[in-house]
């Protein structure tokens, strides 16, 4: 995580492992699990570090990949940010929804 100068969290990075996937994927995967940047620290290259830290320690983890879930959506530009990062799209998914009324 980062913080600022009044010990405020500024950014956020949780990563996590799944060992027991390694068998049936075929390699050591990791994965950025959540990341967050409050809206006035965005576009100052902190969540980058943090990325590069994750993957530095997950290379020195032995781990082969690093994987990271974005809503191609989203308006904070997350997708941009991983694609300049060299992360390229892997699966594509649509959730659909339904609004059910109490009967």
């Amino acid at each position: 995580m980062a913080i600022d100068h009044e010990d405020r969290v500024v950014v956020h990075c949780l990563n996590c492992r799944y060992e027991s996937d390694d068998e049936l994927l075929g390699r050591r995967d990791a994965w950025i699990d959540n990341l967050g940047t409050v809206r006035a620290w965005r576009g100052r290259g902190v969540a980058s570090v943090l990325i590069a830290h994750s993957l530095n320690a997950f290379h020195a983890a032995g781990c082969t990949h690093a994987s990271i879930e974005v809503d191609s959506d989203n308006p904070t530009g997350a997708a941009r940010l991983y694609r300049a990062l060299s992360f390229e799209p892997q699966h594509r998914w649509v959730i659909r929804q339904i609004v059910i009324d109490a009967v």
